[in-house]
C-alpha cells in the first residue's frame, strides 16, 4: 500500500518519465529482495497496465482515493499470494 500510494502521488507531477521508471524499478528491486510477507489478506482488481513503466493499475473498495493506484509489477508479484481470479465477459 505504501508503494502504491507513493507512486500514485508522484505520477501527478512527473515530467521525466524515464527517470521515474528507473526510480521505481530500483525501489521495486529493494522491496522484492525482502522476505515475502506471511500474510496479505486483501484483494484488489487489476484494471490496467503501463508497459513503459511496468506498472499495474489497481483498484479496491477502500474509497475514492483507492480507485486507481499504480504498483510496479515486481512489487505486486512480491506481495501476491499467487492466486488470480478473472472475470471474463
Amino acid at each position: 500500500n505504501k508503494t502504491a500510494n507513493e507512486n500514485t502521488a508522484k505520477r501527478k507531477k512527473i515530467t521525466d518519465w524515464p527517470a521515474y521508471t528507473r526510480e521505481i524499478a530500483a525501489k521495486a528491486d529493494e522491496i522484492s529482495a525482502k522476505a515475502k510477507p506471511d500474510e496479505n489478506h486483501h484483494m484488489c482488481m487489476i484494471i490496467g497496465y503501463n508497459e513503459a513503466t511496468s506498472e499495474l493499475v489497481v483498484s479496491d473498495s477502500w474509497g475514492a482515493s483507492y480507485e486507481r493506484r499504480w504498483v510496479p509489477v515486481k512489487v505486486a508479484n512480491w506481495a501476491s499470494q499467487g492466486a488470480i481470479f478473472m472475470i471474463l465477459p
